[in-house]
């Protein structure tokens, strides 16, 4: 067996550890993508699209100041809506964002906790029944996850290796 790259802790990555969690990632998309389709859009969901479609940056940053929500959000879904506007393709954005909170989960829980319990812990999140319908709504919660798995792994790797020696 070849070893190739290095894991997040410094340890070398076996390709069947990426396969895994390539697999988690590509399940919990398919548990979402399941849970979008059929999904007609929401009112509040019909606002944030209101906010950000056909609208230049500017205008989104002055709508968004009626919203509780932070212009990001808007602005990201002003540039996905460039490529169509269908119930299904809007509800992309989100279930992407969501894959790559997991890839972060799993890169700063395998350094601090081993890879195999940062497999479980990413496949729970991946498939919990709170999360899925939540991270499929046209709403700031996927961003929010996002941005919150990037600040924990920028203070996982800010920190280096005295948060790693206290793993079990």
């Amino acid at each position: 067996m070849t070893l190739t790259r290095r894991s997040p802790g410094g340890r070398l990555l076996r390709p069947r550890d990426r396969i895994a969690i390539a697999l988690v990632v590509l399940a919990g998309a398919a548990l979402r993508l399941r849970s979008a389709l059929g999904t007609f859009v929401a009112p509040d969901e019909a606002i944030v699209l209101g906010i950000s479609a056909g609208r230049g940056p500017a205008e989104i940053c002055d709508a968004s100041l009626s919203n509780p929500h932070p212009p990001l959000v808007y602005l990201l879904l002003s540039a996905w809506l460039r490529l169509g506007r269908g119930d299904l393709l809007v509800r992309l954005l989100p279930i992407l964002l969501t894959s790559l909170a997991l890839v972060l989960m799993w890169r700063t829980a395998s350094a601090l906790l081993g890879r195999s319990r940062a497999l479980f812990g990413v496949a729970l999140v991946a498939a919990s029944p709170t999360l899925v319908p939540a991270t499929t709504e046209v709403r700031p919660y996927p961003l929010l996850l996002l941005l919150a798995a990037a600040s924990v792994e920028a203070l996982r790797r800010a920190t280096g290796p005295v948060a790693e020696r206290r793993r079990p």
